[in-house]
């Protein structure tokens, strides 16, 4: 297969072409820090992301679970405190 000329290379495909072509020319040394950073980066960004406390699952839980035929109040009160006391809730 011929060799795709630069000039006909959209400018999505020039710099995707540019990243693959410095993460070559990287050290095995380089590759591994910058993978490491990626990773570290990525997994910081999908913690940020989490916001919902324990607190506020365990009162979606108990919201759900009270939409279930056959499950009275006096069941989710019982469940609610099963929670509260697994999680070190108040109450």
């Amino acid at each position: 297969m011929a060799k795709k000329r630069n000039c006909r290379r959209k400018e999505t495909e020039r710099i995707a072409h540019e990243r693959a072509v410095s993460l070559r020319k990287m050290s095995d040394a380089h590759l591994i820090e910058h993978v490491d950073g990626q990773y570290a980066a990525g997994f910081d960004a999908g913690r940020i992301g989490i916001v919902a406390t324990e607190q506020e699952i365990a009162e979606k839980f108990l919201e759900a679970i009270s939409t279930i035929k056959g499950v009275g109040a006096a069941t989710i009160s019982k469940i609610g405190a099963a929670i509260n006391e697994m999680t070190g809730g108040v109450e």
